[in-house]
């Protein structure tokens, strides 16, 4: 009789913790979709209004074919040494934002590392300019180190159109779930 209260306490307790977890499958904010496949670890829940653009290793939506405001995240293995967000964006002799200015000269700095989280995990939030191809973009980045894993979430807008879409990139920022 012991033996069956254990294990009846024990699948108690295993029901009550998966019970806890933050999102049930199937429990989609209100007014957003989830996009996730077999090769993230990751759901991230978007307006439902805008589009898929990518779900494969890297996943993009975007707000409308008039409006290619964008939201993308990219996961990457990080190297042994790296154990923590602030190692990654600080690893040798140079900066992640000292390797983003060589690709993009003009880069302007706009809110540099905050500290926010993704889904309660630790990361670095920057919001910076820069021109690609001759026209102005803002972009806001949020990055984290996962479970071995660096992940970008980046949000890419003209300068102009950037502030008419921030509070729906706050939402898929807060919304954002590891698996």
């Amino acid at each position: 009789m012991k033996k069956i209260t254990v294990v009846l306490i024990a699948l108690l307790l295993l029901i009550t913790a998966s019970s806890c977890s933050k999102k049930e499958e199937g429990d989609i904010p209100e007014g957003m979709a989830a996009l996730e496949n077999d090769v993230t670890d990751f759901t991230l829940y978007y307006p439902e209004e805008w589009s898929v653009d990518r779900n494969d290793g890297m996943v993009s939506v975007y707000v409308s074919d008039k409006d290619r405001s964008n939201v993308s995240v990219t996961t990457f293995a990080a190297s042994a040494e790296v154990t923590s967000v602030d190692a990654y964006l600080n690893m040798g002799d140079t900066t992640y934002f000292d390797h983003m200015k060589e690709t993009f000269p003009d880069l302007e700095m706009l809110a540099d590392g905050e500290e926010t989280t993704l889904d309660g995990v630790p990361a670095r939030q920057y919001v910076f300019t820069a021109t690609v191809a001759g026209d102005a973009y803002k972009f806001k980045q949020v990055i984290t180190y996962y479970y071995g894993y660096i992940y970008m979430l980046t949000y890419t807008s003209t300068t102009d159109g950037f502030d008419s879409h921030v509070d729906e990139v706050n939402s898929i920022i807060s919304e954002f779930s590891f698996k």
